[in-house]
């Protein structure tokens, strides 16, 4: 398991990045008001190493707020996107497809 800064540690330094700093709290609010939509891009870029703790670090905030929508994209149909309990897998080029 990888020790260091969560996924929610890591979303408030990108909102920081933004202009848009807020506490702990504040973040567990926004998520918890069910007005967000996390999109994570380039699942496939993820090293193998760190793409467990990526996916235990999802499902955990996804129990934790549960009407936070997250959308997981990647270019490589072995690496899914997961998004609630739908699987679409894209090819660069091709049709989506959808998986359950």
């Amino acid at each position: 398991m990888r020790k260091g800064p969560g996924l929610l540690d890591h979303i408030k330094l990108t909102l920081a990045e933004f202009g848009l700093k807020v506490n702990t709290e504040q973040l567990e609010a926004l998520l918890l008001s069910g007005r967000v939509l996390l999109l994570l891009d380039g699942f496939d870029e993820v090293d193998d190493d760190d793409k467990s703790w990526l996916i235990d670090e999802i499902e955990h905030l996804t129990k934790c707020y549960d009407s936070m929508r997250v959308v997981s994209v990647a270019d490589d149909e072995r690496h899914p996107v997961m998004a609630g309990n739908l699987a679409l897998c894209v090819r660069q080029g091709s049709q989506a497809r959808f998986a359950p």
